[in-house]
């Protein structure tokens, strides 16, 4: 009993770091595959150091922040996407994409991206994440104004449901986003949050 305790306790140390260090070598392995022959239009192949490829793609990147402060650039970035949404087939794989990487790198403000508790009937709570404070979009004729779009997770699973809640039923909670994803996700067996 102490040896199965004692090699549990040490599977629960060893492996989320080891998962954790082998999608970040395994993402970086992937990125530097695909940028390095872009690397070598730049940098002579006996030039070439590993990792090359992934810091020009990081510089890619911000370089493309930084062009689409340019009306030109935008306005042909945007034609850009009205072609991919208008394209069939495409057009789901791209939307679902940019919205989630939309919903990922924007700034949340102090009502989007709350964890709340959402209030059900006859005393159950869930706990969910507010995605939007006023959803004009998912409102339909008749609906009460004071809405609110709130995504429930499902537990060890991706997936989960976004219901259009009145705001009488949301309570804040005082966790951060990230904290409260693992301890949904992990069915509250994470334990207890981080400290900041």
């Amino acid at each position: 009993m102490h040896l199965t305790t004692t090699f549990l306790r040490g599977l629960g140390i060893v492996l989320p770091i080891a998962l954790t260090i082998y999608l970040v070598v395994w993402i970086a392995r992937a990125a530097e595959t695909l940028l390095k022959p872009l690397a070598l239009l730049f940098i002579p192949d006996q030039y070439y150091i590993p990792g090359s490829g992934l810091v020009l793609g990081i510089v890619l990147v911000y370089a493309a922040g930084l062009l689409m402060q340019l009306f030109v650039i935008e306005w042909l970035v945007r034609l850009g996407q009205r072609i991919l949404e208008k394209t069939p087939l495409v057009k789901s794989i791209y939307n679902a994409l940019n919205d989630f990487v939309s919903y990922v790198s924007r700034r949340p403000s102090a009502d989007v991206s709350r964890v709340v508790s959402v209030q059900m009937i006859d005393g159950v709570s869930l706990i969910g994440f507010v995605t939007d404070s006023n959803p004009t979009q998912l409102r339909a004729e008749g609906d009460p104004p004071d809405r609110v779009a709130v995504y429930l997770p499902m537990s060890y699973q991706v997936g989960g449901y976004t219901l259009l809640l009145p705001r009488e039923r949301l309570r804040p909670l005082d966790l951060g986003v990230e904290d409260a994803m693992r301890l949904v996700l992990t069915a509250g067996v994470a334990g207890k949050p981080s400290p900041d």
